[in-house]
């Protein structure tokens, strides 16, 4: 059972070490903050290529009926 850690200088409490033993490695608290950043970026090119597509598909609609 543990009582009490210490991590960088500091005591910690019995839940504060098993807070931190349950923490993901750091590659992968790494790669699930930078899939957050680029999660917004993502979402804004999807929404401005959709109204892209939508914009082409249009003018190719008004061309074949002009035909």
């Amino acid at each position: 059972m543990i009582k009490f850690g210490f991590l960088e200088g500091k005591v910690l409490t019995e839940n504060e070490v098993v807070r931190v033993s349950n923490l993901a490695p750091l590659p992968v608290l790494r790669a699930q903050l930078l899939g957050q950043m680029q999660s917004p970026i993502q979402g804004l090119h999807r929404a401005l290529n959709w109204n892209l597509q939508q914009f082409v598909l249009t003018l190719n609609a008004i061309k074949e009926k002009k035909q």
